[in-house]
């Protein structure tokens, strides 16, 4: 217990050196908390002229006509690229029509396949029935002779 103890005192003693040189090494005095941001924060812009009246002066209005022709104009070509939109959305369904009607002719042939393939499967029934009609029949003339 008590090399513990003695333990602790040296490490709380060298701690308190380190601080101590870390104190020493610091070549300026420190400064205030508040003064390190006022330096980081950019400087205010200056206040605007004042009148005789003291109220600030205020920059000249626009023109209102050049305002109206402005917008005048972004609304017309506004409605210029809806335009186009509308029209190349219209192509875009057209060539997908056109495109789709090529393909109908692939869905044709598609359903000739279908139809090909049952009509085969048909045939294939017809014959197999037939087969064991004739089976049949000479499974019945063999007991016959017998």
């Amino acid at each position: 217990m008590k090399n513990q103890i003695a333990i602790v005192g040296i490490a709380f003693v060298l701690g308190l050196a380190c601080v101590g040189t870390q104190a020493a090494d610091v070549p300026t005095p420190p400064r205030p908390p508040g003064e390190t941001i006022r330096t980081l924060r950019p400087e205010r812009p200056e206040r605007p002229a004042k009148d005789e009246l003291g109220k600030p002066e205020r920059p000249e209005r626009p023109n209102i006509t050049e305002i109206k022709d402005v917008v005048k104009d972004f609304k017309a070509r506004k409605q210029e690229y809806i335009q186009q939109m509308r029209d190349a959305k219209a192509e875009q369904r057209s060539t997908v029509r056109d495109e789709k009607a090529e393909a109908g002719s692939a869905s044709a042939v598609r359903q000739e396949a279908k139809e090909a393939i049952a009509e085969a499967k048909r045939q294939a029934q017809e014959q197999a029935r037939k087969l064991a009609e004739q089976a049949k029949q000479a499974a019945k003339e063999s007991r016959k002779r017998d």
